[in-house]
């Protein structure tokens, strides 16, 4: 893949990320990366500070059960954290490591505290996921949101138990610390 970009190695092996990536990415002073090589190239991935508690997040998903017809997944401001999850169970909707899409990043970056934002038009789930759409966003500003994600004409239902629980999961998510 040819970026039209060329770095040099220091002689203390340091590489300086552009800032037009940078910026492209949301890769700002501090932020951890993961390095790794896989298939003779090497990989620079950015760690999630949400990263680390999938799991936790993946659990606290499973015990909601918003609906039949939709799905909860939890993200950052630019990747989904866990799969699709509804009923207890993992779902037919593969979002772990996808990336969110535009609509999605934007309402994160643009929330002004615990937003819950019904999403009035289809704003796709994923960036590369046909088909599956965000219909409610449970957003926590600048670090991530739990999304309901549904087909395109399904309508979404939360009760009030499911909306509790899902509320009880964002405050987790806020007081998170970097």
């Amino acid at each position: 893949m040819d970026t039209g970009i060329t770095c040099k190695i220091d002689d203390l092996g340091r590489v300086v990320i552009p800032k037009s990536i940078r910026k492209a990415n949301n890769i700002e002073d501090g932020d951890e990366l993961a390095l790794y090589v896989e298939n003779g190239n090497i990989i620079l991935k950015r760690n999630s500070f949400l990263s680390k508690y999938s799991m936790f997040l993946k659990e606290m998903l499973k015990s909601v059960s918003p609906s039949k017809k939709c799905y909860l997944a939890c993200c950052d401001t630019n990747t989904y954290l866990t799969d699709g999850v509804a009923d207890g169970t993992i779902c037919t909707v593969p979002c772990l490591n996808q990336s969110v899409s535009s609509g999605i990043k934007f309402a994160i970056q643009n929330a002004n505290n615990l937003d819950v934002i019904d999403v009035a038009e289809n704003i796709p789930a994923c960036k590369d996921q046909p088909g599956w759409y965000a219909k409610k966003l449970y957003v926590v500003p600048n670090k991530g949101a739990i999304v309901v994600i549904a087909g395109g004409n399904d309508t979404v239902i939360i009760s009030d138990d499911a909306d509790a629980q899902i509320r009880f999961a964002l405050d987790t998510i806020k007081n998170i610390k970097y």
